[in-house]
């Protein structure tokens, strides 16, 4: 599981005083810029030893998806995919195109499919406004990583 860097970022920052803005955003940088697990896990605990001591819910905030803004940078991929998978805007981008036009959608028929057939037609008019995902030609390497994930069960996961 990856959670969006960028939301967990500003997530934090509404708990901080403004003074302490500048600080995280330097050491949330340091942490997430690592190209090893190894280095990000000790700066991990580096934030959460500095957000101890400032301030209990933005200590809360940060643990409560343990370390899974970090998930993407376990795999061996080039900085400028990894920085692309780092956010979840992407995928939220579509999801609101989507939702802004089901919301005009004024007839429709009781058919089954016909959920089915308005999302697919959305999501194509969607994907004229998709932009290539930055570090796309790296994508196979991505897949080949993902291939080396043992996959939890239903029991683990819960």
């Amino acid at each position: 599981m990856q959670r969006c860097v960028r939301h967990k970022e500003r997530n934090i920052l509404s708990y901080l005083p403004k003074e302490r803005h500048k600080e995280f955003r330097r050491l949330w940088k340091k942490l997430h810029g690592s190209a090893d697990i190894i280095i990000a896990t000790r700066e991990y605990e580096e934030l959460v030893t500095w957000l101890g001591h400032i301030n209990h819910s933005a200590l809360e905030s940060l643990e409560e998806e343990k370390m899974e803004t970090l998930t993407v940078i376990k795999f061996k991929i080039p900085p400028l995919l990894k920085k692309t998978l780092l956010s979840t805007n992407p995928i939220e981008s579509a999801f609101s195109y989507t939702q802004y036009r089901v919301g005009r959608v004024k007839n429709w028929k009781k058919s089954p499919d016909q959920i089915g057939r308005w999302a697919a037609s959305i999501l194509i008019h969607a994907e004229e406004k998709f932009r290539t995902i930055r570090g796309f030609m790296y994508l196979p390497k991505l897949k080949e990583e993902l291939k080396t994930i043992p996959i939890a069960n239903e029991e683990e996961v819960a």
